[in-house]
């Protein structure tokens, strides 16, 4: 097992074989474009995560508010009912 890890089917393996450019091929700025390509689709990735968590964190959490303030309206009346 560890001398070779697939990271899919073995049918599909030859897709994704790493290769190593050859030395020199990249000039400084070929690599600084690639790099800020790859910063620029991880936050755009980032950002589309976040949106669907706030798309069911802030709809959930207004439902557990108004749970507690009826809850809590509840708990009143039955003190008030107590007295």
């Amino acid at each position: 097992m560890l001398g070779e890890t697939n990271i899919c089917l073995p049918e599909h393996a030859s897709k994704f074989t790493r290769s190593l450019p050859m030395l020199g091929s990249y000039s400084r700025v070929d690599i600084d474009d690639i790099v800020h390509g790859i910063y620029k689709i991880q936050d755009m990735s980032g950002d589309d995560i976040y949106k669907r968590l706030d798309d069911v964190y802030y709809p959930l959490n207004d439902s557990i508010d108004s749970l507690t303030t009826c809850k809590d309206e509840l708990k009143e009346e039955m003190d008030m009912i107590r007295r």
